[in-house]
């Protein structure tokens, strides 16, 4: 789908950033730091969940050069390569795993789903894929638009779920 995508249109891109409609919570300014490190990097695939996780699930952000979602379309063989598109980048191209944001190792104590166990500790689940998952998010970004404005930060989302934890332990002091 993203080749034909990007081969159909008459602009020709060079490069493309993924972010997949399961993770609502991504902000803007994490997605503009993702383009700076790609177009200073000499890589095919930046990221700050693949192949290394650095954020909770639902803050994926992905960069690929063209060149290289070409190569994973001709290459790709596998069902799970060829369906989720990146796969094959983060495994077999030059890649870069960014830590932007952080402090989601804290999210081991908050009680949530979590999604993977990464170097830095346990991230949470915050993208959506039951109605429990969408009842959440919407709690959350909700909570931080009210608090925040429109251009809330992963930061300002780990502040709300740790202060609404400490609430519910009745310390601020964790």
């Amino acid at each position: 789908r993203f080749y034909e995508a990007v081969k159909s249109r008459r602009f020709q891109p060079t490069s493309v950033v993924r972010i997949t409609a399961d993770c609502p919570l991504v902000v803007p300014n994490e997605v503009l730091d993702i383009i700076r490190v790609f177009n200073r990097s000499n890589v095919d695939y930046v990221s700050n969940s693949h192949p290394v996780c650095h954020v909770a699930h639902g803050f994926d952000i992905e960069m690929f050069s063209v060149a290289a979602l070409e190569r994973a379309y001709r290459d790709a063989k596998t069902a799970h390569e060829r369906e989720h598109v990146t796969p094959y980048m983060y495994y077999n191209m030059k890649t870069l795993s960014v830590g932007i944001g952080g402090g989601w190792e804290r999210f081991a104590y908050l009680g949530l789903p979590i999604a993977c166990q990464c170097e830095n500790g346990p991230h949470p689940n915050l993208s959506i894929d039951y109605q429990e998952d969408y009842d959440r998010v919407k709690d959350i970004f909700c909570a931080c638009v009210e608090k925040h404005g429109w251009t809330f930060t992963q930061q300002h989302v780990l502040d709300y779920l740790w202060g609404k934890k400490n609430a519910r332990r009745g310390t601020a002091d964790v």
